[in-house]
């Protein structure tokens, strides 16, 4: 097995094996490989990204010995015949600053340090909200609502990519779902996701970097058309947050907390209606699957914001999600399980056992 030490700063990888072509794919299995000579290997990553291996010269297949300069679309290096190495400095990437939004119970965001949540763009809360917690899809109103959900939070936040995946053409990677505080990788429908691999294996390669994913790109849940095309839903590891983002691997994303609003005073914006809790009705909700009626509603809960909050902007620009997927998974080794399965097994089985309990209680009654 090579030595292989990765420089976060470069992007380069430095291999201490005499004969680098030897030893290259045992170094970075998978990697597509450029050319070999003299000892010393290059290798084209996802797309541009070059990676430098071994100790002597080196020269592409279609240029002649001497220096080698490979420049990709956002940064490169240069690397001379005699074994030295010239990096130029990577490409920073841009702040980006926007709103995201979080429905929770009133205290839950007190309890822990924010981070390892999910949150989302007013579209994809809504969204979330009409779909999961005041109803259950098709099944009619929830109530209590799902988890005492009633407050939705607003945040600022600022983020930026490290330099290994703003060269790959992203400012986010993948939505990664979490649950209390867990990463249980990537989530696709019937609760089957990918595990806390997926998360490890990305975050050591890119940093803890926030993910997202785009409602149209049906990718990886919701897997199909919804009433809210513009929804986004987000992933901010806490290993990833600081006081402003450097786009170094521990500090990609930073937040302050920009207000709230109830779902009572949401649903107050229209009252009657059969969708009723705690002894008030609204039909705020009417219409779940309606394109139109669901901007509606995020246009409603965005002037609320403003009502209650006049000296905020309403909002801070559209956010892009703008993570592609494919770069990451035309391949993907990571099987998907459901990773509740167990808890869900055992939450029956003692359901089970309670119920031959009181049925034993009653009959010796």
């Amino acid at each position: 097995m090579m030595e292989v030490a990765e420089s976060q700063e470069t992007g380069l990888i430095q291999s201490s094996a005499a004969d680098a072509c030897e030893g290259a794919e045992e170094a970075a299995p998978g990697r597509s490989w450029y050319a070999c000579g003299a000892g010393r290997v290059v290798s084209l990553g996802l797309i541009g990204t070059a990676v430098l291996l071994g100790t002597a010269a080196v020269r592409t297949l279609s240029s002649t010995p001497g220096p080698l300069q490979h420049q990709g679309s956002l940064n490169g290096f240069i690397m001379d015949a005699e074994s030295h190495t010239t990096p130029i400095p990577l490409k920073k990437a841009p702040v980006q600053e926007f709103y995201m939004y979080r429905a929770a119970a009133t205290g839950a965001l007190d309890q822990f340090p924010f981070g390892n949540i999910n949150t989302g763009n007013m579209d994809g809360v809504i969204w979330y909200l009409m779909n999961e917690v005041v109803t259950e899809y098709t099944a009619g109103t929830r109530c209590p609502r799902k988890f005492n959900i009633s407050v939705i939070h607003r945040f600022k936040v600022r983020t930026r990519a490290t330099p290994e995946l703003y060269r790959e053409g992203m400012n986010m990677g993948t939505r990664f779902a979490f649950d209390s505080g867990l990463c249980k990788g990537r989530c696709f429908p019937k609760n089957k996701c990918t595990g806390e691999s997926d998360c490890k294996y990305h975050y050591k390669r890119y940093g803890f970097i926030p993910g997202c994913n785009n409602f149209y790109d049906h990718y990886p849940f919701p897997d199909y058309d919804t009433a809210a095309k513009q929804g986004i839903w987000y992933t901010l590891p806490l290993a990833g947050r600081c006081d402003y983002p450097t786009g170094e691997h521990n500090c990609t994303w930073s937040f302050e907390h920009a207000g709230e609003i109830t779902l009572e005073e949401l649903e107050a914006v229209s009252p009657g209606g059969n969708n009723c809790c705690n002894g008030k009705c609204t039909s705020f909700w009417v219409d779940q699957f309606n394109e139109w009626k669901t901007t509606w509603r995020v246009n409603q809960a965005l002037d609320f914001f403003k009502k209650k909050y006049p000296d905020a902007p309403r909002d801070l620009g559209y956010a892009k999600c703008d993570f592609q997927w494919w770069k990451w998974y035309s391949v993907d080794p990571w099987p998907k399980r459901d990773p509740w399965a167990k808890a869900k097994a055992a939450e029956k089985k003692a359901e089970e056992k309670a119920a031959k309990a009181a049925a034993a209680k009653e009959k010796a009654a």
